[in-house]
């Protein structure tokens, strides 16, 4: 998962993994393994004891331009890979307070992350997810990018993988292995990490004007990531620019 940074203690360089079991029963855990000479040799660079909650979308969820506000127009229909893992709803102050964090989309097309506000299960592992907050996280430029059959992932779980920055763009083979598992029994999956965790939010509120002279004057508001709250005779520091 190439995404956003998710939390200011998380490694910059980075990016997420969603480790989780292939097939029902009890799971001990696993381990991310990478390898940088094209799948002679691994290491192990992370783990993950809770799995991750993966689904597929049935249907494309559609654009919306709402900005920072409840999108109480669309809805999201997720089957759930795992019989035994589950949604819940929350309250609404819950969701203003970071809950239910998801990422919709995929590899090629990005990820929108989003949260949601109202889990409602209506047949065996299949929920309608209602009450979302779209675009979390900088993420807006995806909220049209949607397609039928995309991955669905919580992402409390996820782990938050460490990269060196001279493999940015730089395409690895990486093995999902459960502990006590064969290394060699895994098939490999290639995946480039291009720095979306580095990457500063799009600016916002762009306007301008000419003067008498027709000299153009253009104005804008950027975006702080992590804690970019701005408190009372404090300046903001220019990490964006």
């Amino acid at each position: 998962l190439d995404l956003p940074l998710l939390d200011p203690s998380h490694y910059p360089n980075g990016h997420y993994a969603a480790l989780a079991p292939a097939a029902a029963g009890p799971w001990p855990g696993a381990a991310l393994y990478k390898s940088v000479d094209g799948g002679t040799t691994y290491a192990s660079i992370a783990e993950a004891l809770t799995p991750a909650t993966l689904g597929t979308v049935a249907a494309a969820l559609a654009t919306f331009a709402g900005g920072n506000t409840f999108d109480e127009a669309n809805t999201i229909t997720v089957i759930l890979d795992d019989a035994d893992a589950e949604l819940v709803s929350v309250t609404e102050a819950a969701v203003q307070n970071g809950a239910n964090l998801c990422a919709l989309g995929s590899a090629s097309a990005g990820w929108e992350v989003l949260q949601f506000r109202t889990a409602t299960l209506t047949a065996p592992q299949t929920y309608v997810l209602s009450g979302l907050l779209r675009g979390r996280y900088g993420t807006e430029w995806a909220m049209p990018t949607h397609a039928t059959n995309e991955t669905f992932v919580m992402l409390g779980t996820v782990a938050n993988v460490n990269a060196p920055f001279a493999e940015l763009y730089m395409s690895r083979k990486y093995k999902a292995v459960t502990f006590g598992a064969s290394l060699t029994a895994v098939t490999a999956q290639d995946f480039a990490n291009n720095g979306i965790a580095l990457r500063p939010y799009a600016p916002v509120m762009l306007g301008g004007g000419r003067d008498g002279s027709g000299n153009l004057t253009l104005n804008w508001t950027p975006r702080q990531r992590g804690a970019g709250g701005w408190p009372d005779g404090i300046d903001l520091p220019n990490t964006e620019l």
